[in-house]
């Protein structure tokens, strides 16, 4: 006899729940299912309570951070640590932020489903970093209309529809056990309520989801992107702009997909089985969706094994990041080129003077064998040839010292 409270015979009630949407109740697989999964429930409370107790000081710290302005502003590369995740990163609420194994899970999930959960990756880190213990948030209707642009006519009723389907859907993600990759399913939510008096629907996260939505770190990889960047995607751009979005990283800018892997992620395995009409169907409407409304630029070719397409590479760009460095260089050519067109400013006459002495050097050949006066005497005569266009491309080392960073 197994000994349980009210909350694990409820929590086991809604794993037995999806066992069964997923496996089907033959037996007598479906009880060791359900006794290896209390046993590893057991195991993960008490796992929780240690990792509760030790990093509840670290947590309402990097909360200090999030309220206080001075500190909110963060570089790229900006760590808050903790005792139990070397590099836990803190982000704003204009951030979503997930988990790769969360991102690149299996999950059949409609358009406003899939909206949700990233709606409440910023709920999620804000809350529990108030209360470490948190597993219940709310989700407002209006926020949620506003966010992705919805009719408040309509969205209640949306989110009453979420509110029943979410109940029914898990998700995979892969665990590595000794030398391979086992599926495992988790269910997006422990709970969950369309409260129609507040306006809004709250869930109830179990430790696996709220894990994958708040620990950041280099052994649990992630990807961020901005909210806006998605509010106006389709369900078929939902999905392949994360995909892309976790390798945006990546110094060449490249991804190879499984169709196998890709049919999976975009639900459709049953659907477009001609390689034509998938492509057409589900990755050019993606991309075209993508590049509409984001500054992501993708392209992608085939590649086949023997006479069969097998796998898709991408190649993208972030075209914010490419117009940058563009105008970057331009400017850097810019600047460096207008001094030979129209002579040297002060400015960079000033900035030549730090190497004083190695260009004196360099352009010694202007100076008399007989020449008696100092580096900064010979500079200071050179000054108006500098500013002359006309002479000043007959001094040497004046590129070279323009474009050194000091």
């Amino acid at each position: 006899m197994i000994d349980m409270t009210d909350e694990q015979i409820k929590k086991m009630q809604k794993t037995m729940q999806m066992y069964d949407l997923v496996y089907g109740i033959a037996e007598p697989a479906r009880q060791e299912f359900f006794l290896k999964a209390v046993k590893t429930m057991l195991a993960m409370e008490e796992e929780e309570d240690k990792f509760q107790n030790k990093s509840k000081q670290t947590i309402q710290k990097d909360f200090n951070q999030i309220k206080n302005p001075s500190l909110t502003v963060l570089e790229n590369n900006a760590v808050a640590t903790t005792n139990n995740h070397e590099a836990t990163k803190v982000y704003g609420e204009n951030w979503i932020v997930i988990q790769n194994r969360l991102l690149h899970a299996i999950s059949k999930l409609s358009v406003n489903e899939r909206r949700l959960i990233m709606f409440l990756s910023p709920i999620v880190r804000l809350e529990t970093a108030k209360n470490p213990k948190q597993r219940t948030f709310f989700v407002p209707a209006v926020d949620y209309a506003n966010e992705f642009n919805i009719s408040k006519k309509t969205v209640y009723r949306t989110l009453a529809n979420v509110a029943k389907s979410m109940q029914h859907k898990p998700f995979f993600y892969w665990v590595w056990r000794k030398n391979h990759y086992n599926e495992r399913g988790v269910a997006w939510f422990s709970e969950c309520e369309y409260m129609k008096e507040q306006g809004g629907i709250e869930v109830v996260l179990d430790t696996t989801v709220l894990e994958m939505l708040t620990v950041f770190d280099k052994n649990n990889q992630f990807t961020k992107y901005q909210k806006e960047y998605i509010a106006k995607l389709g369900a078929y751009g939902l999905v392949l702009f994360e995909l892309i979005a976790s390798c945006m990283y990546q110094e060449h800018k490249q991804k190879t997909y499984t169709i196998e892997y890709l049919r999976e992620k975009f639900d459709c395995k049953d659907r477009y089985t001609i390689i034509s009409e998938f492509k057409r169907n589900i990755l050019d409407k993606a991309i075209k969706d993508i590049e509409k409304h984001t500054s992501y630029r993708i392209s992608y070719k085939q590649k086949k094994r023997g006479r069969i397409i097998s796998e898709i590479v991408f190649s993208f760009e972030d075209s914010t990041e490419k117009n940058l460095k563009n105008n970057q260089a331009k400017k850097l050519t810019t600047n460096n080129n207008s001094w030979q067109e129209r002579g040297l400013t002060d400015k960079q006459i000033a900035k030549i003077a730090y190497k004083l002495k190695e260009f004196v050097d360099a352009n010694s050949n202007k100076i008399a064998p007989n020449d008696t006066r100092g580096y900064q005497e010979i500079f200071d005569n050179w000054k108006p040839l500098l500013k002359d266009s006309k002479t000043v491309n007959d001094f040497k080392m004046v590129k070279e010292l323009l474009e050194r960073v000091y």
